[in-house]
């Protein structure tokens, strides 16, 4: 069960946050959809004839309605949680299996597997798949994953092929080494850039358009990656696919959330299609051992959705605020007769676009700037960014990072995907977060001390095994304690600017985190060194900042 502030103001806020951890979707929030009016206006009620259809009569009695409405005191009247969300939710939340399969791709598809430098010709192709292959190469004086032979840098390379990655794919070790983490870093540039724009074409377009231009994007990227000629392709179309998957994860929350009622949005952040799609891309990934197949999965995978997607509603917040009442009006009617509700007057759907419109205006007086106007709000911003920035970095390295840990690589995916999930339960705020990051630097601290023991192989790679599940599942706790605690620091005005500036630190932290899993290669102890500070450096920063435990949020920019 999520954890919902009890204060009156941010009610509802808590479960619309607790989707969006930094460590896992990312999402970019639009908390205006659970604006303090909305949140306190009235219940009314009205009583139609439920088996009536829409009809021009509707245009009557416009002044029927004497108090001020919301947008969530209609949806509850239409139905709120029934047959219409399920299959909103459905095809919604189901998306996310596919995105969360196109983020984690490269934990597999970037893994290097065994190879040996080779200098002189050794009987034809690439392929080493048997002992007496590997007899033959150290009879011709290679060395496993090494460079040069003899001071003489390595002109022929052999790799195992009972595992295809796009390393031995196109060769990407030595002077080529760097090129795999690269790619992923690339890729979280796109879904950085998605999450930038996506909200901005959202306002122009329409939610729904939009997140169909996103998956259409997801799928055609995903294909051109199984069908890459060249590594620069691959890294091209890789930037498109997090493009795609990072701004379908900004724009199709707000409009789910707009056809919940409050009280059921929890349910939202409980379905973990999020921990799924991790899970199904190590199982794909064991399957088929082959990169270019788990990049036709991912897209097959996608393409129900988006053709589902043809068939989703429009944003209702979108029509209104646009003026255009007839359609938002059929859609409510629809959401009406599939819950076996009442249809609403059109009287509160044409009274509406005037609050929508005021809202949205609203909206447009505070920017960014705002978030820096005291040294207050200054050095909550700062703290948060940074520990939203090593929450992103710490648990994206762990995630990519699967392939230094000892073991079977679809094991260690697998279990770094689990890890995640026991994160979803935690509860609490300041001090919450403050434990939980202190535990991830305690563990990752631990990896550290046994590099320098002198502990067996088998029983050293064993503890690191383990520190290293702890740690991601630590990581995990803290960002979930996070989300609640951004929301409450920042006054109502600026909350969405707020948490979007953190999303963004996060994001950037997951650009940074393949670069950790790279250093890993040359100085292995220094990735968990750089963990382990930002880890205590988050653990400070919780304890920095106020405690907003039962007490009330801001509303408004104090000088």
């Amino acid at each position: 069960m999520h954890y919902v502030p009890s204060t009156e103001v941010v009610e509802g806020i808590g479960p619309f946050l607790d989707i969006c951890r930094p460590t896992d979707s990312f999402e970019l929030l639009f908390v205006r959809l659970l604006s303090v009016d909305s949140l306190n206006a009235q219940r009314k009620s009205f009583s139609t004839d439920p088996d009536e259809q829409c009809s021009d009569s509707d245009s009557l009695n416009i002044d029927a309605r004497t108090d001020e409405d919301s947008l969530e005191d209609l949806i509850t009247s239409v139905g709120g949680h029934g047959r219409f969300q399920i299959l909103v939710w459905s095809i919604g939340l189901g998306t996310k299996i596919s995105v969360a399969m196109v983020f984690l791709y490269m934990s597999f598809a970037g893994a290097t597997t065994d190879w040996w430098c080779v200098r002189g010709d050794v009987n034809g192709d690439d392929v080493v798949n048997t002992t007496v292959d590997v007899i033959q190469l150290e009879g011709n004086e290679s060395l496993y994953k090494t460079c040069e032979v003899n001071d003489t840098r390595c002109s022929q390379y052999r790799f195992d092929m009972s595992s295809k990655t796009i390393v031995n794919e196109w060769h990407l070790v030595c002077d080529r080494k760097w090129v795999s983490s690269t790619v992923t870093s690339l890729q979280w540039a796109g879904i950085l850039m998605g999450a930038l724009l996506s909200g901005q074409v959202a306002d122009i377009w329409g939610r729904r358009k939009t997140c169909i231009v996103l998956l259409a994007c997801q799928v055609l990227s995903c294909l051109a990656n199984a069908f890459s000629p060249t590594w620069i392709f691959f890294a091209a179309t890789r930037f498109f696919t997090g493009l795609g998957g990072g701004g379908y994860q900004v724009v199709h929350l707000s409009l789910l959330m707009e056809f919940t009622d409050i009280k059921w949005r929890t349910l939202l952040g409980a379905v973990p299609t999020w921990h799924v799609g991790k899970c199904l891309n190590a199982l794909v990934a064991w399957l088929l051992q082959d990169w270019q197949y788990v990049g036709i999965v991912c897209s097959v995978i996608t393409l129900p959705f988006l053709i589902a997607w043809w068939f989703m509603p429009e944003s209702i917040r979108w029509l209104l605020v646009h003026e255009r009442v007839d359609e938002a009006q059929a859609i409510l009617c629809d959401v009406a007769r599939r819950n076996g509700k009442a249809k609403p007057d059109v009287s509160r759907t044409r009274a509406l676009v005037r609050t929508e419109v005021s809202r949205a205006r609203a909206n447009r007086l505070y920017s960014f700037r705002d978030l820096f106007r005291s040294w207050n709000l200054t050095r909550r911003t700062l703290t948060l960014s940074f520990i939203w920035f090593s929450n992103g970095a710490v648990n994206y390295f762990f995630a990519f990072g699967a392939e230094t840990l000892s073991g079977d690589l679809y094991v260690n995916i697998f279990l770094m995907a689990i890890a995640d999930i026991p994160g979803v339960l935690v509860v609490g705020r300041r001090w919450t977060g403050f434990l939980f990051n202190m535990l991830a630097a305690v563990a990752t601290l631990g990896i550290v001390i046994i590099h320098f023991t002198d502990l067996e192989d088998s029983s050293r790679s064993a503890v690191i095994r383990g520190l290293a599940f702890t740690a991601k599942l630590a990581v995990g706790g803290a960002g979930n304690a996070l989300m609640v605690f951004t929301s409450e620091n920042f006054p109502t005005v600026i909350r969405t600017i707020g948490i979007g500036a953190c999303n963004t630190a996060a994001r950037v932290g997951g650009i940074l985190a393949p670069q950790l899993v790279f250093l890993y290669t040359s100085h292995p102890v220094l990735p968990y060194v750089i963990s382990a500070v930002l880890m205590v450096g988050s653990s400070v920063g919780c304890l920095t900042m106020r405690e907003t435990n039962d007490k009330p949020l801001e509303d408004v920019l104090l000088k």
